[in-house]
């Protein structure tokens, strides 16, 4: 009597097997489908598509969690490839103009049989001015490369910095009847490369000097707290306010016209700020009342 039933038993269990076997077969290809979408993102991954992001429901589980890494990941390479993009763009844009000066100057010269001697001393100079531009473009450009490494470090005192900045830059201060003065702590010992904060600091005061139209800049050198601060602050016109936060972009300019008239490189205040960055500390700027200033942060 048992051998009917298990017959009918055997029977019954090849659909419900058959059944079994393709729904874990379509729940699977659906949980799986995440990690193919995955993979075939990361095979057709270009320099075009970096930063392109993979949808997905995120259920929590290890699959959402890598899919979400690896958007991360894509985006800050589309961020990093762009910033890129951009500065060699901006850097060929920045010589070509000085290049595009002296190939002029010396075509001029070598085919006017009658230049005179006034005119080729005109020459020589405006390409004179225009080598030193690229002398100094190359020269930041050099050393924004090189703060991507790791920079020598050891106790070093930021207000005798600053008193050799202020001697460094006291012909140019003289000559645009600038005062500079240091105020605050006679000491302020930080960990850090006394060359790179040289030119950290030289900068924001030497774009004071020449382009704030002001007649002085004070340095106040402080602690709050736990936090160690360098303020610059001169009584000039100020930056206008849709340009503060972009001043330590690379190349960006307030007056686009300034730069090669006063021999910058454009990239000046860009420089500070990596410099500061990669002293663990943080520079921000801000319009104030009859004037503007700089903060550093250590």
């Amino acid at each position: 009597m048992l051998e009917p039933f298990r017959i009918i038993s055997f029977y019954s269990l090849i659909p419900l097997t058959l059944l079994s076997f393709l729904s874990g077969y379509f729940i699977s290809g659906q949980m799986l489908k995440p990690l193919k979408d995955l993979s075939s993102e990361m095979e057709n991954l270009s320099t075009k598509s970096l930063g392109k992001q993979i949808k997905y429901e995120d259920t929590g589980d290890e699959i959402s969690s890598l899919i979400r890494n690896f958007n991360k990941m894509s985006e800050r390479l589309g961020l990093s490839f762009k910033s890129q993009k951009e500065f060699v763009e901006n850097s060929s844009h920045e010589l070509k103009t000085p290049l595009s000066v002296i190939q002029s100057n010396l075509d001029l010269a070598l085919e006017d049989g009658k230049i005179s001697k006034k005119e080729l001393k005109e020459i020589l100079d405006e390409s004179r001015t225009s080598v030193k531009y690229m002398s100094k473009l190359t020269e930041d450009l050099l050393l924004l490369s090189a703060l991507e490494n790791d920079i020598e470090k050891e106790e070093t005192d930021t207000v005798q910095i600053l008193r050799n900045c202020c001697k460094n830059l006291k012909t140019l201060a003289e000559e645009k009847g600038f005062k500079v003065k240091i105020t605050g702590k006679k000491l302020l010992v930080i960990d850090g490369n006394d060359i790179l904060l040289s030119r950290a600091f030289s900068n924001i005061m030497e774009n004071s000097i020449k382009y704030s139209q002001g007649s002085e800049i004070e340095v106040n050198v402080r602690k709050e707290n736990d936090k160690k601060i360098i303020e610059f602050k001169d009584n000039g016109n100020g930056v206008p306010e849709k340009d503060v936060e972009k001043i330590f972009d690379r190349f960006y300019r307030v007056d686009k016209s300034r730069s090669r008239k006063t021999g910058g490189s454009g990239i000046g205040l860009s420089i500070t700020k990596k410099i500061v960055e990669v002293h663990n500390g943080r520079i921000y700027a801000e319009n104030i009342k009859n004037g503007f200033r700089v903060v550093m942060e250590f």
